[in-house]
């Protein structure tokens, strides 16, 4: 890890500089399960620093963990960030104090998205993607329709132009039937995209209706850019607003 600031003399920039490092490292560990060849650069003056306000933060890194979903590559571009810097000084941990933007791009290859199956973050995604499928299907509350059955995502693999997700619904009985979906991703706007054209397996019992397409509305967060689907990797470009 390397950080750069602009101090005014160096006896404060090595000060300053260790004291930040140490910050951003416990803040980056508590909020990754693993990260590799990560490099951060940091730039903000002395006074700038010293009253927690940071203009730029830049960070890469070719491999990280976060809650379980592998990402090959990060790339990512943080401005106006407001901590604690003058409490962390006093001993206290590091927070955000207000909102701020975060640019980049992200990289998931396909073996990423294998190790990540069994990733939270990843399950909730896909389940919630999933009931929305069976809403716009003509399913009623399918929150309620399933909370006694148990979804299991076993295969997770990337096309020229398609993902494909394949697993199993469990009913209460203990029955097991397939769902899969195979679906083209396309962005209609930084806050949507649209699933076409879309493929959609379930247990007959739920009597689907046909889906063509669906629209997936990504929040007021999100501004993406790009999304490319190879067979090979899923690439993520845009960005996204922290919040504390």
């Amino acid at each position: 890890m390397s950080i750069s600031t602009n101090p005014a003399n160096a006896k404060s920039s090595r000060m300053i500089s260790k004291v930040l490092s140490s910050a951003v490292r416990l803040w980056l560990r508590s909020r990754v399960e693993a990260v590799e060849n990560l490099e951060l650069e940091i730039d903000a003056g002395d006074r700038q620093i010293l009253s927690g306000k940071i203009h730029q933060v830049s960070l890469y890194t070719h491999k990280a963990i976060y809650q379980g979903l592998h990402l090959s590559q990060v790339q990512l571009e943080a401005r106006s960030i407001s901590v604690n810097l003058p409490q962390v000084l006093r001993g206290k941990a590091l927070r955000l104090l207000e909102a701020f933007p975060v640019s980049g791009q992200i990289q998931l290859q396909a073996a990423d998205l294998k190790a990540s199956l069994d990733s939270p973050l990843l399950t909730l995604a896909l389940t919630d993607l999933f009931q929305q499928l069976l809403a716009a299907g003509g399913i009623s509350d399918p929150v309620r329709r399933l909370q006694d059955w148990q979804i299991q995502f076993s295969q997770l693999t990337l096309e020229t132009d398609a993902l494909a997700i394949a697993g199993t619904l469990i009913d209460p009985q203990g029955e097991v039937g397939a769902i899969a979906l195979k679906t083209g991703v396309q962005l209609v706007n930084p806050q949507q995209l649209r699933l076409y054209p879309l493929e959609l397996q379930v247990p007959a019992e739920f009597s689907l209706q046909p889906l063509e397409a669906f629209e997936l509305a990504l929040g007021t967060d999100v501004a993406l850019e790009f999304v490319t689907l190879t067979s090979d990797a899923l690439v993520c470009c845009g960005q996204i607003q922290v919040n504390p």
